[in-house]
């Protein structure tokens, strides 16, 4: 077998079968079969498949070689169908039809398989060689002259055929023309189908003993497929009106014989209303609706039944859902007919049913699981409404206010938490992300219910709330209507108008009298998540603050509901920072306390300091500096003391615990105060604050005495984990975050930022110390103080990185260094050329030539920013004599090395960013580049054996062509890749009308 070739061996019956056999051979090893696969490829891929497939497709050989034969079949007439004389296929036509019959009998796969052949071969005759393929197939199979096989099975057969004829018609990629006409000559055939299909389908129960139920559910396939053509609606009244009593007579009893049938039904009625054409005539659209809307009554009766067919009412919600998202602009004019109409009436009992489905008895996910499908008509019915004019606006808005206000109580009873016994002992992990996922599903429908009801949402919420709240007083264990009631006020939380005083100081009032420490942990952390969602609309009504920090300052001492509550004040100092003033002592105790208990996780300290350092940014300078004393000295501290100890998994997260600490706390302790212009925009009154003199901003920022203390750590840091790239992340996050906050006041400090950047980077280049050292590079590189020190990290960091690419035989793994480098040159670059050029000297053309390799990486990322590099590169070139003179020097390699490029040596996703390279030597070198493109294409075989000289020298013109136009290039650029890659024949014109 390894020694096989294909080549030569003879393509006969007995070698296939060896190969066949030798693939489904359960003993031989992956390598094997894949060898087996490759030849049975290239033989079905020869022309003499068209005769080698009817040797093997005799009942005596084994199902795997006939079914292999049929498949042989199948993509010979999908992908080689120019092979075929045009005399010899109604020869092979015939010869298939036999086939078929005497297959009749099985195996059923390779029967299925030889249906899809048939359907296949009529596609591709249709409509010249084949005008009347479909009359003439039925014709076959239900003439009284094919007494062969039995009638049953002939209407199979019949009916497989035509659904695979449908379906392909609506699945193939046909070429526009041949797809228009197989298309009409379908539609012609369609009431001849449609006849065949309500003749097969039942009025009345099908009795299994005399019916075939295989050919009804077939029947049923068919019709599903035929009605998604582009017929008129009026020519499938009647088998709708089938279906309809198909799914009606389903639900009349649990007959094993039916299971599925109404689920076949319910598809094949779906796809008659949602097809793209079926809005074109809406008031068959109407008249079809009336019959399904009756199917409710089904929903009804199976709902109050002891053992309600949960599948079957699935399917029907199924079905109005669908249609009733297809279909939304249609019920809303229907609503606003005159009352008694009956498309109105039709309309808004196809919404109540939708109703009842969002209503859907029993607990989600365990007890059912309907509910869910009607979240995505909510949202659609509510953005048509928004979408209306004016006057039809308010009218919709009466009529579906009630039904927006019940599906509002609805959720709240939906969306209630299951009791903690129940959680425990029922709910798997699944599931309770599903209930998590349909909660978040639930808040969402709200917003929607919100945009319909506005105010009297709230008012609704409010009087449940207010009963809540009195019955948690007599009955503690009553939380979880208190829970889902909150859950629906921070649903909306998003929404409500700023402006509100009526429902939401009473809520946040009474909330304060709660026992937050006696609660359930879930309904508290509802609690604290949902007065967080309202800290903007606290912001502007500041006395809500005095009913609600008690609450979450409470919930830091839980270390349940800590996250909650961190979450919530997070969210309050932002928003309320300049109305925090009166509460400033009791948050930072509270934070500090919290700290020292050790309760918070590393995400809830890490949130905490970004509390502490929006409250600290409105104290007094010398309170900040001896709240900081307390409590982010010892910390710092204890850094000090980890970076000492034997590096190992434990010391390396309290490391990067305390340096995401600072780090958070570098990026929001800022005390200099806003303009007045930011203050007035802001429509915020800023607390003055204590400094050298009153109101003015301290002299000394507390982030630079913090950054003093922390940086010998942070070198100490560098010295023992240097190699470790999330600990070398953190340091520069925190040299980052703290030189943004400082700007111009870290300059004192600058020199010793900057030497432990250096430091770093030459004991272990990072990305991450590339991306700090940027910032300050842009900040600090033109500052004449500063410039030579700036200049020298530059050269530096440049001297580093090109010693690592000369010693890396792939370039691959330094890919996200060569990214942050390239990235940080282009800034500089557009900040000033020229110190750029001078700071890195000598090394400017090794760098531009790195640059030209990194274009063939397949990290996209890399050669993004190398190709968004050398292309600005060239267009500031001009005015730098050095940097003129390296691209007239490297130029032609650089062309060469996008060439290549473009014909595959990078994947097709990275290859956008080359065409601005290409575009810049166009605007810029354009005598240059129209001597190295046609010298380079000259080549034989280059970049590819694939495109002639011919295609080479129009892709040359066209390139030189655009100067201007990168769109026009790019097209340009991509089709050519595609010639060079041997892919035109797959994204171009197929050789196949519909593969």
């Amino acid at each position: 077998m390894a020694e096989m070739r294909l080549e030569n061996m003879a393509l006969t019956a007995e070698n296939l079968q060896m190969l066949i056999s030798h693939f489904y051979s359960e003993s031989n090893n992956p390598t094997e079969q894949m060898r087996a696969h490759s030849l049975l490829s290239q033989a079905q891929a020869s022309p003499a498949a068209w005769s080698f497939v009817w040797d093997l497709l005799f009942l005596n050989k084994s199902a795997e070689v006939q079914f292999f034969a049929a498949s042989t079949l199948h993509l010979k007439l999908v992908k080689f169908w120019p092979e075929l004389p045009a005399e010899q296929r109604p020869a092979l036509r015939e010869k298939l039809m036999s086939t078929i019959m005497t297959f009749s009998s099985g195996p059923k796969i390779v029967l299925s398989r030889l249906c899809i052949v048939m359907a296949t071969m009529a596609l591709q005759m249709l409509p010249e060689d084949w005008p009347n393929a479909v009359e003439e197939i039925v014709e076959h199979l239900t003439s009284s002259r094919q007494t062969q096989i039995h009638s049953d099975r002939a209407l199979w057969i019949l009916l497989e055929t035509l659904t695979v004829l449908a379906e392909e018609t609506q699945s193939s990629t046909f070429q526009q023309q041949h797809r228009e006409s197989v298309r009409a000559k379908l539609d012609q055939s369609a009431p001849g189908v449609f006849k065949l299909l309500e003749k097969t389908i039942p009025d009345g129960i099908p009795d299994s003993s005399v019916t075939n139920i295989d050919n009804i559910c077939q029947a049923i396939r068919c019709s599903s497929a035929w009605l998604q053509l582009h017929l008129p609606l009026s020519l499938c009244s009647t088998l709708s009106s089938k279906l309809i009593n198909v799914v009606k007579m389903c639900s009349q009893g649990h007959d094993t014989s039916n299971a599925g049938m109404a689920d076949l039904a319910v598809d094949a009625l779906t796809n008659l209303l949602c097809r793209p054409n079926s809005h074109k005539f809406p008031a068959t659209v109407m008249q079809i609706m009336e019959e399904y809307v009756s199917l409710m009554d089904i929903v009804q009766v199976q709902l109050n039944s002891p053992e309600p067919d949960e599948g079957l009412v699935c399917a029907v919600f199924t079905l109005m859902v669908s249609v009733a998202e297809n279909h939304s602009h249609l019920l809303l004019d229907s609503l606003l007919l005159p009352e008694g109409a009956s498309a109105r009436n039709t309309a808004m009992r196809l919404i109540q049913g939708i109703l009842q489905c969002s209503n859907m008895p029993g607990q989600y996910p365990l007890e059912e699981n309907c509910s869910q499908m009607a979240f995505g008509f909510w949202y659609m019915l509510q953005d048509d409404v928004i979408g209306s004019d004016p006057t039809p606006y308010h009218q919709l808005v009466q009529l579906l206010a009630p039904v927006y206000a019940t599906l509002a109580e609805i959720l709240l009873h939906k969306s209630m938490l299951p009791e903690r016994n129940d959680l425990e002992s029922n709910w798997n992990s699944e599931d309770k992300e599903s209930f998590r996922c349909y909660r978040q599903d639930v808040a969402d429908t709200l917003l929607y219910c919100y945009s319909i009801l506005h105010e009297s949402l709230l008012q609704l919420y409010w009087n449940k709330l207010d009963a809540a709240l009195q019955s948690l007083q007599t009955n503690p264990t009553s939380w979880r209507h208190l829970e889902t009631i909150l859950h629906g006020f921070l649903s909306v939380a998003e929404v409500v108008p700023m402006e509100e005083d009526r429902f939401l100081p009473n809520l946040l009032a009474g909330l304060k009298a709660l026992p937050l420490n006696h609660l359930d942990v879930r309904v508290a952390g509802t609690v604290l998540e949902t007065v967080g969602a309202y800290a903007e609309w606290i912001n502007h009504h500041p006395l809500a603050l005095r009913d609600v920090m008690p609450l979450l300052l409470m919930g830091l001492d839980c270390a349940e509901v800590a996250t909650s509550a961190t979450m919530a004040l997070k969210d309050l100092t932002r928003d309320c920072q300049p109305s925090i003033s009166p509460f400033c002592s009791p948050i930072l105790l509270a934070a500090k306390q919290a700290l020292a208990a050790g309760h918070l996780r590393a995400a809830e300290s890490i949130r905490m300091m970004h509390i502490v350092g929006r409250v600290l940014s409105i104290c007094p300078l010398q309170d900040i500096l001896s709240y900081l004393d307390e409590v982010l000295l010892p910390r710092v501290t204890e850094l000090q003391e980890l970076a000492h100890q034997v590096p190992n998994a434990h010391v390396k997260a309290n490391i990067l615990l305390r340096l995401r600490m600072v780090s958070t706390l570098f990026s929001t302790l800022d005390t200099r105060l806003p303009t007045d212009e930011e203050s007035g925009e802001a429509g915020l009154v800023v607390p003055a604050r204590t400094g050298s003199g009153e109101g003015d901003a301290p002299e000394v920022q507390p982030v630079q005495v913090i950054l003093r203390w922390l940086l010998p750590v942070l070198k100490t840091v560098i010295e023992h984990w240097a190699s470790d790239e999330h600990i070398m992340t953190a340091v520069s996050s925190s040299l980052k975050y703290a030189s943004g906050t400082l700007l111009d006041d870290c300059k004192p400090l600058l020199p010793d930022m900057v030497n432990l950047l250096t430091a770093a980077f030459c004991l272990h280049p990072q990305p991450s110390l590339l991306d700090t050292a940027k910032q300050l590079l842009i900040m600090f590189v033109t500052d004449t103080d500063h410039a030579a020190l700036m200049r020298g990290m530059l050269a530096d960091c440049t001297e580093v990185f090109l010693r690592v690419c000369r010693s890396a035989p792939n370039l691959s793994p330094q890919s996200d260094l060569i990214q942050a480098f390239y990235n940080m040159h282009l800034k500089l670059m557009k900040k000033d050329i020229h110190t750029v050029s001078q700071a890195v000297g000598n090394n400017l053309s090794e760098i531009f030539k790195c640059g030209m390799v990194s274009l063939s990486l397949p990290e996209c990322g890399a050669s993004k920013a190398s190709a968004a590099y050398l292309s600005y590169f060239i267009l500031g070139s001009r005015e730098v004599p050095h940097m003129n003179q390296i691209v007239k020097e490297f130029g032609h390699d650089l062309t060469s090395r996008i060439l290549r490029c473009i014909g595959g040596e990078t994947p097709r996703q990275c290859m956008d960013p080359l065409i601005d390279v290409l575009l810049a030597l166009n605007k810029k070198y354009c005598e240059d580049l129209a001597r190295w493109l046609p010298t380079l294409l000259s080549q034989e075989n280059f970049p590819t054996p694939r495109p002639t000289m011919t295609e080479k020298e129009q892709f040359v013109q066209a390139v030189l062509r655009e100067k201007a136009n990168k769109r026009k290039l790019q097209d340009k650029v991509r089709a050519f890749s595609l010639l060079c890659r041997g892919l035109v024949n797959e994204y171009g014109e197929q050789q196949s009308p519909f593969f």
